[in-house]
């Protein structure tokens, strides 16, 4: 179950439509692919090893925060908080745009997209709100499920593949080759953001200093070649100009290489694997977005309310507000059209997660400078992958350009809150 929930959460909406999203950048897209597998697998090692390390619940949060202390730990959990539940934003506007390849009226009718993915939020946020074990079970056969469509593709794809696809230029030619990249590193990103959760409800989890690792690892290299496979057919499939403006490019795909007459039935078959495969990309997530708000809340650095659990142990407070965040952005953002709102949230999503991930990173580095980590247990391996890793975050991070001081503001905008649960937290132990 839990290399579920790492595999699970990041193939999503991303891979379905990230392909559309980055037709604009030619080659550049696939390169910007490989480099963000080789970054993800960089990080994929670097957890592993903490949550070896440190096996706490909260996952990357509770790294940060042992080596670096409650305030940084408290930026990373707000950070990653935030994130999680912007980024659960974006996976439903993917759902909406392979609905809308299948139901058209979704495209223009905004009153019926507005009622489609509130039902679609609250539809899964209700599942998670049952146990973690029914999150689990779902998690685990939606994943199944989604592989289908993405190996069919991948695999019957291949041998329809023009090779001439996969040369073309930019369409805007005046971008730069080092801003292209730059760009596409970031937005290629987004599908690997879920490397790092199979260390979140490690409180949850037997034996976590075997299981987390062996998830982390091999759930992020299975996604790794899938990603890498497929993103090869998609483009090498579908010309530059019909995959920008696309909403379903999966589907398109298989429209592509069936032809006429099996083709609108695996557009079917593809959009609704699609569909179920983001769905279950939002119910892992969902799960996240209640137990990170849960395990800083037992640090008492957020509010004690998100301590709160239902019945059977789901902490229902921080599920419950984050989805209602959510349901606020899909209600004012669903008006600008779903690819570039699908842009927009997951450069701002991926920039906010690539902060805590350079926080969790320096604890690794951190760690092995100040002995924390025994001699014995550091390998040369640990030498130099963690500063690869901390130059790959660095790099993810550059392409956001202007959106970074956006970030940073919001990130530091959270000082006051820090400050008042502090205060809160020194006059109990006063007292």
């Amino acid at each position: 179950m839990l290399t579920a929930l790492v595999m699970g959460n990041m193939i999503g909406s991303g891979v379905f439509l990230l392909p559309s999203t980055l037709a604009p950048y030619g080659y550049f897209a696939l390169a910007g692919w490989v480099v963000s597998a080789i970054g993800a697998m960089l990080l994929a090692f670097i957890f592993a090893r903490l949550s070896f390390h440190i096996p706490l619940q909260g996952g990357i949060y509770a790294f940060s925060r042992h080596v670096f202390g409650d305030y940084i730990g408290f930026q990373v959990a707000w950070g990653y908080w935030v994130q999680t539940w912007v980024g659960n934003a974006a996976i439903i506007v993917g759902i909406m745009a392979y609905l809308a390849s299948i139901w058209p009226a979704l495209m223009y009718n905004k009153i019926l997209a507005i009622i489609v993915s509130q039902g679609v939020l609250w539809t899964i946020t209700g599942i998670n709100l049952m146990s973690l074990r029914t999150a689990g079970i779902v998690q685990t056969v939606t994943t199944i499920l989604k592989l289908i469509p993405i190996l069919l593709i991948a695999i019957v794809g291949l041998f329809y593949v023009d090779v001439s696809n996969l040369t073309v230029e930019p369409i805007d030619t005046a971008i730069s080759p080092w801003d292209a990249m730059n760009k596409v590193v970031l937005l290629t990103m987004w599908s690997f953001i879920g490397v790092e959760t199979a260390g979140v409800p490690a409180g949850s989890i037997k034996n976590p200093r075997k299981i987390i690792p062996l998830a982390t690892l091999v759930g992020t290299g299975i996604t790794a070649i899938i990603y890498l496979i497929s993103m090869v057919v998609i483009m090498g499939v579908v010309p530059q100009g019909d995959l920008a403006l696309s909403t379903a490019p999966y589907a398109l795909a298989a429209q592509n290489i069936f032809g006429s007459y099996w083709g609108t039935f695996f557009f079917w078959v593809v959009a609704i694997g699609a569909i179920i495969s983001s769905l279950g990309a939002l119910n892992g997530w969902i799960l996240i977005q209640g137990q990170m708000p849960l395990a800083a809340a037992e640090n008492n650095l957020f509010p004690k309310i998100f301590k709160k659990k239902n019945k059977t142990g789901v902490p229902y407070i921080g599920i419950l507000v984050s989805s209602g965040l959510i349901s606020l952005l899909l209600l004012f953002g669903i008006q600008e059209g779903f690819i570039n709102l699908f842009e927009f949230i997951i450069s701002l999503a991926t920039l906010a997660i690539l902060i805590c991930y350079l926080f969790a990173v320096s604890a690794q580095i951190a760690m092995m400078h100040t002995g924390e980590i025994s001699l014995k247990d550091i390998s040369w391996v640990d030498r130099v992958l963690a500063p690869l890793a901390f130059i790959y975050v660095i790099y993810a991070m550059y392409g956001a350009g202007n959106l970074m001081s956006v970030v940073a503001l919001f990130f530091f905008a959270s000082t006051p809150i820090y400050a008042f649960v502090a205060k809160r937290k020194n006059n109990s132990q006063k007292t």
